[in-house]
Parts: structure tokens; sequence; C-alpha cells
């Protein structure tokens, strides 16, 4: 669909204002593993930050065991696999030379545009043996996996947005909300907002349009301060003594 708008027409509009901000590719990918391996390590949650494609795989065991014993004989164990830019371009690379996998990993799972290919589960199962300080052979392969890429220009586009370098970020952030003061037209989002990659850049920028120009100023729904607080007590105590190898 074309937005007949006539401020997307005016370069300098584009430059100063939506072109403040760049795309950033990612990549997640959830592989299902028969037990939690990692464990025999010493990792029992929390990531591993590596320099190699991989970059971030996050631990996700069993669990706590339920209070029927027989609903635990058959859990399984995941781990999130999840390079950002520019990372993620080397995993674009890796799916133009490969090819689906001709039937999904678990016999339970239906074919569909999240599989992973034989060619990235490989190479993702070789990075992350090496991360480990293991050899591929000693480290059992998942039995599962599903993958979803998001790609500047692609059908989902960016991953998430960030501000460019010398962008006014303080000042844009403001003046999207309402682009052209004498048009009722609003643009909200975590793209343009001072919460980038966060779901809370989104609701910021709701509150911020509604409490400017729709006088709602009682609403406070959100509370920045606390969820900046909230934020950094989850990184502290989830992420604490991060094993990190390069």
């Amino acid at each position: 669909m074309e937005i007949d708008w006539q401020p997307l027409k005016n370069q300098k509009f584009i430059d100063s204002r939506l072109n403040a901000v760049y795309g950033q590719d990612a990549l997640k990918m959830y592989l299902g593993y028969e037990e939690p391996w990692w464990e025999k390590l010493g990792f029992t949650t929390g990531r591993a930050v590596s320099t190699l494609p991989v970059r971030q795989m996050i631990y996700k065991g069993k669990g706590k065991p339920s209070s029927d014993t027989s609903k635990d004989v058959n859990s399984k164990s995941m781990m999130l696999v999840y390079p950002s830019y520019p990372h993620a371009s080397f995993w674009d690379d890796s799916m133009l030379n490969s090819h689906l996998l001709a039937t999904p990993l678990a016999t339970n799972m239906l074919a569909s545009e999240y599989n992973i290919s034989e060619t990235i589960l490989a190479e993702a199962h070789n990075q992350i043996a090496e991360v480990h300080q293991l050899r591929p052979e000693d480290l059992a392969r998942p039995y599962t996996g599903v993958m979803h890429y998001w790609k500047q220009g692609g059908p989902q586009g960016s991953a998430f947005y960030s501000w460019k370098g010398g962008a006014d970020w303080e000042n844009i952030s403001k003046q999207m909300i309402k682009p052209i003061e004498d048009e009722n037209v609003h643009i909200v989002g975590s793209c343009y907002s001072t919460h980038q990659h966060w779901i809370e850049g989104a609701l910021t920028s709701v509150e911020e349009l509604l409490n400017m120009h729709y006088n709602q100023q009682n609403d406070t729904w959100i509370e920045n301060k606390r969820v900046d607080r909230r934020r950094r007590g989850v990184y502290s105590r989830e992420y604490e003594n991060i094993p990190r190898w390069t």
C-alpha cells in the first residue's frame, strides 16, 4: 500500500527525521535438546557470549520438576541462539547457499519457513561446540530447531532500529510524535523512541502522544523510571557473572 502523504516527498524531512535511525538485522534460532548438556559444564541458566557468529547462547533448562513426576520423564531442554547486527549477516550468507530440510528434524513438527537448513544447523553446532571448548562429535546434536531472520528489506523488515551517530535524538523523538504541526498525523513505536529495541519504547511513545496532544496527563500506566529500574534489576540478577569466550 502506498501512502500519499506530502512530507514523505520532502527530502529535508526524510533526511533530518526519517533517516535519523537505521535498521539492524537479527536472527533467533531455537534448538531443542534431549537434555541440557550445558549443566554438566556448570551452567544452569543465563547466557554465554562469544565473538563467533552465534554471538549469544541463552540456556533454557528443564525447569523445576512438577508435582506429577510422570510429566517430567519426557521433558526436554532448549538453547536460544541470538546473533544481531553485525553477526546476523553471516547467517544470511549461509542461507543463500543452503536448502531447507526436506523433512523437519522432529516427527511432530510441521514443515514451514521456520525450519532450519542442514547447512545452518551444522555450522551452529560446530560454533556452539567451539564456544564451550568441545569437539563437535562430543556434543549431542539438537533433535529439533526453528529459526527466524529479520532483515532490512525483507518481508518483516529490520529487527529493531538505532539512532545514527550525531542524530539529535532527544528532540527528534518528540517531533516524530507529531511531525507536522498543522496536520493531525502521529508516528509512535519504538523506532523513534528513547527506548529503542524494547516494547517499552513503543508504549512510552503512545503515553507521550496522549500526554502531549490529548490532555491525558493523569494516565500514569507507564512509569519510565520504574521500567528502567526493573530492567536493570533483571539484568543484574539473571546475567550476573556471565561466562564469556572470545
